[in-house]
């Protein structure tokens, strides 16, 4: 994807939704800003939440009363993992979240990449 092309791309896309490039480019640029918040506010609530969740963790015994592993703790421990694979996934948000919140153009540019089919 060259400069020609992406400006080809948005005058197209500014034609269909009758409006200019300017102004469309404009609305990509809060689009970016508006991504990168919401990746910061998920991983903001994610962070307490997994903190919680290991407290209860570590103040739940490991055995019932009848010497059985306790479900309780089996539980968690299982909510605890798919938090953890899900913090990680969340992390590489939060990481481009923040990169578009101080380059919002190159945000922008990879919006208008995945529109026609780019990685």
């Amino acid at each position: 994807m060259n400069a020609q092309n992406v400006t080809q791309i948005l005058d197209a896309l500014a034609a269909r939704f009758g409006t200019t490039a300017a102004h469309l480019w404009e609305v990509m640029i809060r689009q970016v800003y508006v991504e990168a918040v919401q990746g910061i506010i998920v991983y903001a609530i994610l962070i307490p939440l997994m903190w919680k969740a290991w407290k209860v963790f570590a103040a739940t015994p490991m055995q019932d009363k009848d010497g059985d592993p306790s479900a309780q703790k089996i539980i968690l421990m299982i909510l605890l993992l798919f938090g953890f694979i899900f913090a990680i996934a969340e992390l590489v948000w939060f990481l481009n979240a923040l990169a578009y919140v101080f380059n919002p153009e190159y945000g922008a540019l990879k919006l208008v990449g995945e529109a026609i089919g780019g990685k």
